[in-house]
């Protein structure tokens, strides 16, 4: 649960008093390379250090350039050696659906990439020369 949820005994645990429940014990992470002097008393009943990501996690990203057409989202270009290149897409491509969900607008897809996790298929359909094509996009795993 989050922070706010627990720090100065406020949310849960105050929820849990109401309800009865006394014994109940608050303990958050702490960056182990901030200053403990930034702590306050009362935040929680105990701290713990954890290190910080050695990297942001990395973005996924699909490799096109969209545009938003009736009936779907247009394909404006598509990137060399992407994974829609790699999935099949094309130039000019309306996509129509992307994860069994309809492609209204630009944001549709956005979320839906958003949404993938390394090393998972991505379904999609467009429609492409008076075709429906069913297509899988498949991001790759996180390198080790």
């Amino acid at each position: 649960m989050g922070r706010h949820h627990v720090a100065y005994g406020y949310g849960v645990a105050h929820q849990l008093a109401d309800l009865g429940v006394r014994d109940v014990a608050a303990l958050l992470p702490w960056d182990q390379d901030a200053d403990c002097a930034e702590l306050i008393a009362g935040t929680a009943d105990a701290v713990f250090g954890v290190a910080a990501p050695a990297e942001p996690a990395r973005r996924l990203r699909l490799g096109v350039r969209l545009e938003a057409a009736a009936g779907g989202v247009r394909l404006r270009s598509v990137e060399k050696g992407s994974v829609a290149e790699g999935a099949g897409l094309r130039e000019g491509d309306l996509l129509v659906e992307i994860a069994g969900q309809p492609a209204k607008q630009a944001d549709d897809v956005v979320q839906a990439v958003a949404r993938q996790a390394p090393g998972t298929w991505l379904p999609l359909r467009v429609k492409r020369a008076g075709a429906t094509l069913n297509l899988v996009a498949k991001f790759p795993p996180l390198a080790n």
